[in-house]
Parts: structure tokens; C-alpha cells; sequence
């Protein structure tokens, strides 16, 4: 049992690479195969198809990207701390998962039915949380300006997510290794607090 387990799992962890890689058209199985150190028949026989095999890898990677988010959003932290913390801990996670924010992005628009039916459950979610709650509250206590919480989400995760999106480009046009690339991102991230509250908060802290 314990072998079988380890196998998949090296399936999977080959496959994500390779699709983060490559995406679904320049994967191959072959190759997942290799990676994994297996031979392609194993790979056939745990996950029958390189369909079965993106669409788990696919649908983790999502899970994966808003995880922390829906925690977060759901956390008994105060309005202010609560968006300050979204922000450290979608940095944080996204320095070590540099790539998930452009495969979940680009892979979802080619199969976009599976792609918006996450998305949908995911704004439900959002919707559902108790930082709408907060923002709602904090609207009609006059301390936060009047912004569609959905918008306020979108102005958080975008500010964070388009620099790991655009990384090839960024770090080309600014000339950043590595090391400057996530110095610059840290910088950033304050940044974008700082801006957030404000712009939100009518009240100082």
C-alpha cells in the first residue's frame, strides 16, 4: 500500500512540473514518466490518461492558490490586520510557488467550463466569508470607504499576483536577478498595504 501511495504521489509531483512547465498541449506522459523515474506504463495505470492526470494536478493547484486566501478571509483578525495578512501570507506563499498564479491563469482559460465552475465556488465562498462581513459592517460604521467587497478582493490579489505573473517580463525590462526580483516583490508587498489603508480606512488607525 505504502509503494502504490509513493508511486502516485511521484506521478503527481512529475506532473506538476512538467504542466507548470510546459501546459497541457506541451506535456507529454513520456515525459511525466521520466521525471517521476517510472516507466509510462505505471503512469497509465494510476491515471489512465494525461486528461485524468492535468485535471487532478489542475484542480490541486487551484485549491492550492486560494487555500490560504479562504483561511485567512475567515480568520477572526480585525479588518485592517485581516487585509494585511491576505497580503503576507499570498506573498509568502507565492515566493515558493512562484509559478502556480500563471498556470492556473493561462491552463484555465483553455478549458474554461471547469476553469469559471471553480471560480463560482470560489466567489461563494468569498461572499460567504466573514471579511465581507467586516467590510460591510465597517462601510455602515463609516470607517472604510463604500467599495464593493468583491472589488476591494480583486484590488488585493491582483496587486499581489500580477508581479509572479509577469516575473519573465518585469525581471527583463528591471535587469533583477533572483535575489533582486524577490527583494523588489517584499518591497512591494508593503507597498500595497500601505496604499490599501489609505485609500480604504476614512478613520487613522
Amino acid at each position: 500500500m505504502t509503494t502504490e501511495l509513493s508511486t502516485e504521489e511521484k506521478i503527481k509531483r512529475a506532473a506538476r512540473q512538467v504542466f507548470m512547465e510546459k501546459g497541457y498541449a506541451g506535456a507529454t506522459t513520456r515525459e511525466i514518466a521520466e521525471v517521476a523515474g517510472i516507466n509510462i506504463a505505471l503512469t497509465n495505470y494510476y491515471f489512465r490518461s494525461k486528461d485524468k492526470l492535468f485535471d487532478l494536478v489542475y484542480g490541486e493547484a487551484f485549491q492550492d492558490l486560494f487555500r490560504i486566501i479562504i483561511s485567512v478571509l475567515n480568520s477572526e483578525l480585525p479588518l485592517r490586520d485581516k487585509i494585511g495578512q491576505l497580503i503576507d501570507e499570498d506573498v509568502d506563499f507565492l515566493l515558493k510557488n512562484p509559478d502556480l498564479p500563471k498556470f492556473v491563469m493561462t491552463q484555465g482559460y483553455l478549458n474554461n467550463e471547469n476553469f469559471f465552475g471553480m471560480l463560482t465556488a470560489k466567489r461563494d465562498a468569498f461572499l460567504n466569508s466573514k471579511f465581507v462581513v467586516q467590510v460591510v459592517q465597517a462601510q455602515a460604521q463609516g470607517q472604510v470607504r463604500n467599495i464593493n467587497p468583491i472589488e476591494l478582493m480583486l484590488t488585493i490579489v491582483s496587486n499581489v499576483q500580477f508581479f509572479f505573473m509577469a516575473k519573465p517580463i518585469v525581471s527583463r525590462i528591471t535587469q533583477m536577478d533572483e535575489a533582486q526580483y524577490r527583494h523588489f516583490v517584499l518591497q512591494h508587498k508593503q507597498m500595497v498595504k500601505d496604499m490599501l489603508y489609505q485609500y480604504l480606512f476614512l478613520q487613522p488607525e
